[in-house]
């Protein structure tokens, strides 16, 4: 029964070990062609696509071309203009690490003046903004002084004015008054009994009349 089992199976296996073989040695002579130059390896490259296809087509395209697929060489895949190729070399030095280190620092440095500068620079003008503050609380408070003195000296005028133009009466003596307060005296202590201070309240009536006939003399001679 054995011998009635379909054979194509074991033919497609047959020929995919063979293809494989000889992609590998075909891998190998490219390896050896790039060493030699690009433009070589390019081909080699071409024509190992090109029999990656033919054996997939050959198995009824049972393998995938992607797993088949190997990547170009390497100096073939970077930029020539600065890798260089394998045959010249690099044509441009890559930055090393002392490079880098120099760069980095001369960053840092640059950065930490321009911050010293602007610090020095915003210290430089809070203490202006400070100072003329400072003038303008001064000067304030001398205006202020200058203020309360004239404010001052103001008020002492108007004082001294209007005690100026207060009334004063003129300062001379009551005629009669010892008379008057005779009298006074006498109805104070004589209450139930007033008719006792005749003598004096005539003695008062007699000296009112007496300055009153001196006074319209006066007033007659003005």
């Amino acid at each position: 029964m054995g011998s009635d089992q379909p054979q194509p199976s074991l033919q497609v296996t047959d020929r995919f070990v063979r293809r494989m073989l000889a992609e590998e040695a075909s891998e190998k002579e490219r390896k050896r062609a790039g060493k030699k130059g690009k433009g070589r390896g390019r081909g080699e490259h071409s024509r190992r696509q090109a029999g990656s296809a033919e054996g997939s087509a050959a198995d009824g395209g049972s393998i995938s071309s992607a797993l088949l697929h190997v990547p170009p060489p390497l100096p073939a895949t970077l930029n020539p203009l600065f890798f260089g190729s394998a045959v010249t070399g690099p044509s441009v030095a890559a930055p090393t690490a002392a490079d880098s280190a120099v760069a980095a620092g001369s960053g840092v440095g640059f950065a930490a003046e321009a911050e010293a500068a602007y610090r020095a620079q915003r210290r430089k003008e809070e203490l202006a903004d400070i100072e003329k503050t400072l003038e303008q609380v001064k000067s304030l408070r001398d205006d202020i002084a200058r203020q309360r003195q004239e404010e001052a000296v103001r008020a002492t005028q108007m004082a001294q004015a209007l005690q100026a133009q207060q009334f004063r009466p003129p300062s001379r003596v009551v005629p009669c008054q010892a008379e008057r307060e005779e009298c006074l005296r006498c109805y104070t202590q004589n209450l139930k009994n007033p008719l006792s201070c005749s003598s004096v309240v005539n003695k008062f009536v007699e000296c009112s009349r007496q300055a009153q006939q001196a006074f319209m003399a006066s007033e007659g001679r003005q």
